[in-house]
């Protein structure tokens, strides 16, 4: 009995002195993380990418803009003429089917440039985790996490905090632990 006790008390001491010398203020070694927007910043093919569906997408609008002109000066072609003639009411009603099909086209626009952008991000996002797994496989790290981004401002709607506290799993950083920059080499193919 007394051997029992002297062994539960050196085991309790041996725990307890491996559970103090540990600092918990230091976060583990094989923990790393990777700021999205960093990635996303200096990601050369996304920018790229993104410039392309820009100019594109100026170009779209441009051509709706000149459309929008062209159908308000149809408009006022109309307004010289006599609203009880044929063709004031002919005219008047292309011009709402054409100012109806504006409509669609601005609205499917709309859709198309979301769906794009959304597309186009997804594409970076899945290069940007492959290439986190790369730096955690060749740096043999225990995993790579997402950093929490830049909180919103204190005057922010309400719900926009809520949503960031809502989907943000990691709180905070160390800043000695940001591996962006060695996935941005991935990303860019430097290393």
């Amino acid at each position: 009995m007394k051997y029992i006790s002297l062994l539960l008390l050196l085991v309790l001491t041996f725990a307890g002195a491996l559970v103090a010398g540990r600092s918990s203020a230091e976060p583990s070694e094989s923990v790393r993380y990777i700021d999205m927007q960093k990635c996303l910043t200096g990601y050369r093919a996304y920018q790229a990418e993104m410039e392309t569906f820009n100019e594109i997408s100026r170009s779209r609008e441009s051509a709706l803009m000149a459309q929008r002109s062209e159908l308000q000066n149809r408009g006022s072609e109309l307004e010289i003429l006599d609203p009880a003639s044929v063709e004031f009411r002919e005219g008047k009603a292309k011009i709402n089917d054409d100012i109806a099909q504006f409509q669609r086209d601005v609205k499917r626009f709309q859709e198309e440039q979301q769906l794009e952008i959304l597309q186009v991000q997804a594409r970076a996002f899945k290069q940007i985790f492959e290439a986190a797994r790369i730096v955690g496989e060749q740096n043999g790290f225990s995993a790579v996490m997402r950093s929490p981004g830049t909180l919103p401002t204190v005057d922010a709607e309400p719900r926009a905090l809520l949503d960031y506290f809502d989907f943000t799993q990691l709180l905070w950083t160390n800043p000695n632990y940001d591996v962006s920059e060695l996935v941005l080499k991935v990303l860019n193919g430097e290393g």
